[in-house]
């Protein structure tokens, strides 16, 4: 019985992904393990340390924010502009310009 490189090749690309994705996927479980075991607080009585607060989030001081990008209205935002740039075999990533807005935000509850 011969061995044909073509389905030896395309045994091994399935191995790779199928350990990747095992990879990943425990990787999500993980971190969905830690967000479900993180206990829910009211903002009056929140504890140091990693707290899941559950409310509506109201503008701070100052007036309503508009998203430099698409000019909406907002509470908070972030975004970082990339370009892709590719050199004979290298190539990466680079950022061209990025801001966040550093506007208060109010979490009211029914505390």
């Amino acid at each position: 019985m011969a061995v044909n490189l073509e389905n030896l090749f395309g045994i091994g690309m399935l191995a790779v992904c199928a350990v990747g994705s095992g990879w990943f996927g425990f990787r999500q479980l993980g971190q969905a393990r830690v967000l479900g075991d993180t206990p829910t607080s009211r903002v009056r009585s929140a504890a140091q340390g990693f707290v899941e607060l559950k409310g509506t989030l109201m503008q701070g001081r100052g007036e309503l924010l508009e998203a430099p990008l698409t000019g909406a209205p907002c509470l908070w935002w972030s975004y970082r502009i990339e370009e892709y740039r590719s050199n004979g075999k290298n190539s990466s990533w680079k950022t061209l310009e990025s801001g966040r807005s550093e506007a208060w935000l109010t979490l009211q509850d029914d505390t």
